[in-house]
């Protein structure tokens, strides 16, 4: 893999290492822990596989792939904020972008920026809906999975098939189905 480096510049090898020490999921109760790095890892896999389903090509796939490794980088730094907290923070989003730097144009790249956000929250969705314990949990992943296909939906004009490939790609994974036009719907 060719790892841009403008992607690591701010961070050295302890920082990188410390994602595997960073827990996702703190205002939500699963019966196991989660690590930023895993995360990340599992976003890769998910965005080559969802590449793969779309037939974007090799250099798009290799992009998303690398940028959904760093996507959380600055987490090493400032820990997993829960999403609802992150919202309202003046200047977050301006700190983790001074923090994971241009992203060597990936992030300038809308396909990319769109499979990775959509794998991301793939896999938020589908940790919860294997490991979250309870009624907030529950919650939580039927929110994640809304805004999930919400985020398809809008992307769908950009990349054709998005809405149905994730579906199917996550009933797959849990055996649910979820209808277009059902209350996740933008």
């Amino acid at each position: 893999m060719s790892m841009n480096k403008d992607l690591l510049t701010n961070f050295n090898t302890l920082t990188v290492t410390r994602l595997g020490h960073v827990s996702r999921w703190n205002i939500v109760n699963t019966s196991r822990q989660q690590s930023v790095a895993e995360h990340s890892a599992i976003v890769a896999l998910l965005a080559m596989r969802l590449c793969e389903k779309l037939k974007l090509g090799t250099d798009i796939k290799r992009q998303c792939s690398e940028y959904a490794l760093v996507h959380d980088m600055p987490e090493a730094l400032t820990g997993d904020i829960p999403s609802p907290t992150k919202d309202e923070i003046d200047g977050l989003d301006e700190l983790e972008h001074d923090l994971i730097g241009d992203g060597s144009g990936y992030t300038t790249r809308p396909i990319v920026m769109s499979i990775v956000s959509v794998c991301d929250l793939m896999e938020a969705y589908l940790f919860l809906a294997e490991n979250g314990v309870g009624v907030h949990a529950r919650t939580v992943a039927d929110e994640l999975r809304g805004h999930l296909l919400g985020l398809c939906a809008r992307r769908e004009a950009n990349i054709p098939t998005l809405q149905a490939t994730v579906q199917d790609m996550i009933y797959r994974e849990t055996g649910e189905v979820q209808q277009v036009g059902d209350k996740y719907e933008s």
